[in-house]
């Protein structure tokens, strides 16, 4: 049998070792393409549940809470003629979230955009943004925004009033895009710059409490 040539022997032995590469490669694309592919699905689902949305739920009261906020309603709307006085107890506001949601259904026509979430020192609000038909990106879509104002009363009772953040679709946006307002004393910026709104807000409330579910304040004389 004839030996085969020195280069014979040579292409013989590189051609499993070429295959090699090519068959790792292929692999490894069809890995990573089924990665984004999945990622890409579970993005769109979140983005669905989360980003866009239609409407919100409005809140609908029992008849006994019903009862509860038209008695609220009716001290400060009222038209009864009688003499001036400053009673203290009148001083005296107190809200529960369903209150303040339900207000929003009946007052307004914002109940299927706008909800209002209350915890412990914070003030949460959710709205549905409806874009523009020629907006640039996500024309025509409804975006979800979430926002948090923390509002506590500090030892020396002075209130602070700071943005907690903002997010979109539970992403939260940077603190530049906000223009580095988050956890910042709106109160105390607004006197340093010359503005007086957070500052007279604060210096018409004597009290306030935000807690799970209710917000209660007492105003100043």
């Amino acid at each position: 049998m004839a030996e085969p040539a020195p280069g014979e022997l040579y292409t013989q032995k590189q051609q499993p070792d070429e295959q090699k590469p090519r068959t790792g490669a292929l692999q490894m694309f069809f890995a990573v393409f089924l990665g984004v592919l999945f990622a890409l699905l579970i993005a769109g689902w979140l983005g669905y549940q989360y980003v866009f949305s239609s409407e919100i739920d409005p809140v609908e009261l029992s008849n006994s809470e019903v009862q509860v906020l038209e008695h609220k309603i009716s001290q400060v709307v009222q038209a009864k003629p009688e003499p001036y006085s400053e009673d203290d107890a009148r001083r005296l506001l107190s809200f529960s979230e369903r209150e303040l949601n339900a207000l929003l259904a009946r007052e307004t026509d914002m109940a299927q955009q706008l909800a209002i979430d209350l915890s412990d020192d914070t003030a949460s609000a959710t709205l549905l943004v409806p874009l523009p038909a020629d907006f640039p990106i996500m024309a025509g879509k409804t975006v979800r925004l979430n926002a948090g104002l923390e509002i506590v009363q500090l030892a020396d009772s002075q209130i602070r009033i700071a943005l907690k953040g903002v997010s979109v679709g539970g992403v939260p946006l940077p603190d530049a895009w906000l223009g580095n307002l988050k956890n910042v004393d709106l109160v105390s910026a607004s006197a340093q710059s010359g503005s007086s709104f957070w500052k007279q807000l604060a210096a018409g409330i004597e009290t306030v409490r935000v807690r799970d579910g209710e917000v209660q304040l007492k105003l100043r004389p």
